[in-house]
């Protein structure tokens, strides 16, 4: 399982595909009733880690080794989109890729 994520998803083209996949689902859902407005939260949590994870780094606002990824969540609280972040970046960074 571990080559398979690194070697096949881990291509650009698969990681982009991955992250289309939510959003893909979320419209099919919302396509039977037509909205009026789209209102996006964003969010960022931790992701504890333990041993040697690449991107893991110590958090000192969660005390914890941790990734720090970034959530979007839609007002029926679907996720719309995720990234995952090396645990040593701001909340707010990157918000807008």
């Amino acid at each position: 399982m571990a080559r398979f994520e690194t070697q096949m998803l881990a291509t650009e083209e698969n990681l982009k595909a991955l992250a289309d996949l939510s959003d893909l689902w979320v419209d099919r859902v919302h396509e039977r009733t037509a909205l009026k407005e789209l209102v996006l939260d964003m969010d960022s949590s931790d992701s504890p880690t333990f041993g040697q994870q690449e991107g893991s780094i110590f958090n000192g606002h969660f005390r914890c080794t941790c990734y720090h990824p970034l959530f979007i969540f839609n007002q029926f609280g679907d996720l719309e989109r995720a990234r995952l972040r090396p645990g040593n970046v701001h909340s707010s960074k990157g918000w807008r890729e």
